[in-house]
């Protein structure tokens, strides 16, 4: 029964099918136009591959037997060129480019001139003005010329191993022809400074770096422009504080003052943390370096006195030996900063801890009051006239009441009288005191006036540094050792905080005139 019922159905659909007028075939062609459409094989996997300005296009083609030519259209903004290659091809370069992000459409064209779907990639040549390029190393990282020996010391930069090859091309200052040296990878690992002899140092010529490496993901090996050797000075920011602080010139403000200052010093002084002492370098007639004079500390047995910190001390060790075979430089130290005793130098004079100079203070029947912007509590009260006794061990606390307080302390002349500037010292402490420290401040202000309506800074900055050694104290002086006439000192200090609490502890403030 159910055999009969399958045989009867298949008789139906053929009846049906006999009957049509068209072939499944001929519906198809008509829907077609006439033919079956073919797809040609296109090209896949593409990958832009940059070099040296160029760009190679590698990609992967289908198998198709009726291939003519491969299609490869390479635009940049409104500029398009159109290149055919041999059906086999699988790769494409194109060199001569500038700087730009590049379309490729690949594509493959037939036997008719058909075209398959297109594949779209992009990139970037490696050009003067790509990132990976600007960031590969100059070489040299600062230099210093020495006039009198005709050479320049140079600091290399690390060695990597994207470095080929490393020259300097000059001027020869015995022959005035030029020359160049190679420069090894083991200068470079050393460490050390290298020093470039018998170079012209004028104006009109110039040192230039050249130099050969590759770069990330780049098949070819690059020779970078050359770049020249800066002769401009450079100066860390470190050096350029302490001149604007000690002289009142700014680099920033007048560059052409600043040099002249650098071309005519004999003799300069750092006091507190620094971070190089490469700087000195650039000053042709600097004779002398004192350092930590104007830290005027006290040292005991059980507390020896703070030491100012220097960061870069094996490079700093290099250049000041050279200073001193150059130029003759020679280095008087107070309270042993900045060096261990490791560090042996035959031209460092030690000077043991610096004396405070004779000075004039204004004695305490000379000053009408001293006052506090601050409303103090009773035990701030208590402390707060310490201040006038140039006694360190007798000191102002203030209390902490859990928000930070900045203070204007004034002191109230009876009369107006020419001042020369201000003492400020630290509160007296031993070794087994861990709290004074913690609140002792690091920089406060000092300003003079007349009336109390006009202020003006006493040193040539607003802000002035202050080691936190025990009974350490510091001299801020008019600019120039002038004097000026005041009515009224102000010093104005902020609270110091330490795991949540907020309070201020200082020793003195002595006005000399």
């Amino acid at each position: 029964m159910r055999v009969r019922k399958y045989i009867t159905r298949f008789l139906t659909l053929a009846l049906v099918l006999a009957g049509c007028n068209e072939s499944l075939e001929d519906t198809y062609d008509e829907y077609t136009d006439g033919g079956r459409i073919r797809y040609v094989g296109k090209c896949y996997d593409a990958k832009v591959v940059p070099g040296w300005k160029s760009l190679t296009v590698n990609w992967t083609r289908a198998i198709d037997e009726t291939a003519k030519n491969i299609k490869v259209v390479c635009s940049l903004n409104d500029t398009k060129d159109t290149v055919l290659l041999e059906p086999n091809v699988v790769s494409f370069k194109k060199d001569q480019l500038i700087d730009g992000t590049y379309r490729f459409d690949i594509s493959v064209i037939d036997n008719s001139g058909n075209e398959s779907l297109v594949e779209e990639v992009y990139g970037r040549p490696y050009t003067e003005n790509h990132e990976i390029v600007l960031s590969f190393t100059n070489v040299i990282t600062k230099s210093w010329p020495i006039g009198s020996k005709n050479a320049l010391l140079c600091r290399l930069d690390r060695w990597n191993e994207n470095i080929v090859s490393a020259q300097l091309k000059y001027i020869k200052a015995s022959t005035g022809e030029p020359d160049t040296v190679v420069l090894k990878k083991e200068y470079f690992t050393s460490g050390k400074l290298y020093q470039l002899e018998d170079v012209s140092l004028k104006n009109t010529d110039t040192v230039y770096i050249l130099r050969r490496g590759f770069l990330e993901n780049c098949p070819d090996t690059v020779d970078f422009n050359p770049i020249s050797v800066n002769k401009n000075r450079m100066f860390t920011t470190d050096f350029l504080q302490v001149i604007h602080d000690k002289f009142g010139i700014s680099y920033e403000k007048d560059e052409e003052k600043f040099n002249e200052f650098i071309d005519t010093v004999e003799e300069l002084e750092f006091d507190y943390d620094m971070t190089s002492f490469e700087d000195i370098l650039h000053c042709p007639n600097l004779r002398k370096i004192i350092l930590g004079k104007n830290r005027y500390v006290v040292e005991t047995k059980d507390l020896p006195a703070p030491k100012s910190v220097l960061e870069e001390v094996d490079k700093s060790v290099e250049i000041l030996m050279k200073a001193h075979e150059f130029k003759g430089v020679t280095i008087e130290r107070y309270a042993k900063h900045y060096f261990a005793d490791s560090v042996k130098m035959n031209f460092m004079e030690e000077k043991g801890l610096p004396v405070l100079p004779a000075l004039t203070y204004v004695q305490k029947s000379e000053i009408d009051s001293i006052t506090c912007s601050v409303s103090l509590t009773d035990s701030e009260k208590a402390t707060f006239n310490f201040l006038l006794d140039d006694d360190p061990s007798t000191y102002w606390k203030t209390t902490n009441v859990g928000t930070l307080r900045s203070y204007e302390v004034i002191i109230h002349l009876k009369d107006e009288m020419d001042i020369r500037g201000v003492k400020v010292a630290q509160p007296k402490y031993t070794w087994w005191d861990g709290e004074t420290p913690k609140f002792m401040t690091s920089y406060f202000q000092v300003k003079t006036s007349i009336d109390q309506v006009d202020w003006y800074d006493v040193s040539y900055v607003e802000n002035n540094e202050i080691g936190k050694g025990s009974e350490e104290c510091v001299l801020i002086y008019l600019p120039e050792n002038a004097t000026r006439r005041a009515k009224y000192v102000k010093v104005i200090l902020n609270d110091q905080a330490d795991q949540g609490a907020f309070r201020l502890m200082l020793g003195d403030i002595v006005v000399f005139k």
